[in-house]
């Protein structure tokens, strides 16, 4: 196995905070598995990428899940969909005991291009351990983010409906000490106030 340069991690906490879903690409063993973190939102990759006879080696890394469901549609590579995920990858030895070893922090470009997944992989569903239950998953996980995106949109409308209402009613208070008729408004007052 390669010798790798980055930041050596101690107490991992990621380990104890993953749940495996399927595995994407499964050849007489898993070589690209999809997990999911405590927060529902949270996707993580182990890409299957060295061996020797203590251990086997994988890159893990956070994928976004529009990139996973380009990949599962077929739209991107394997390649691609590592590229497009987060700067920064773990790699993990991990033996037959499922004891995780060697752990390091690493980002793309000090990372061996040998451990760059090819260009010329695409999923297919016959690899996949478990096709019905990613696409199940597939499915909640987008519901589940639209109604977080719903609820986001609701907060932010209910906030700055608040604030242009707190804006408005500070500004007629302003308006009100004014030395103008009632019935004329300063049109400059209006203007003078940004979001």
């Amino acid at each position: 196995m390669e010798t790798l340069q980055g930041k050596k991690i101690e107490n991992f906490q990621l380990k104890n905070s993953l749940s495996r879903i399927v595995d994407l690409i499964n050849i007489d063993g898993p070589i690209l598995s999809l997990f999911k973190g405590k927060n529902f939102n949270e996707l993580y990759l182990f890409d299957w990428v060295d061996r020797n006879n203590l251990f086997n080696r994988w890159l893990i890394y956070r994928c976004n899940a529009e990139i996973l469901n380009k990949f599962v549609d077929g739209q991107i590579s394997h390649y691609d969909l590592f590229v497009n995920s987060e700067n920064i990858s773990y790699v993990v030895d991990i033996d037959y005991n499922i004891t995780w070893n060697n752990i390091i922090e690493i980002s793309k470009k000090d990372l061996s291009k040998n451990y760059f997944p090819s260009q010329e992989i695409f999923f297919d569903k016959l690899d996949c351990s478990n096709y019905p239950k990613l696409l199940e998953f597939l499915t909640k996980f987008q519901q589940l983010k639209q109604k977080n995106s719903d609820v986001k949109f609701l907060t932010s409308y209910l906030c700055f409906g608040n604030l242009l209402s707190d804006s408005f009613s500070s500004h007629t208070k302003i308006a009100k000490k004014l030395p103008v008729k009632s019935n004329e408004v300063p049109t400059n007052l209006f203007y003078s106030f940004s979001l």
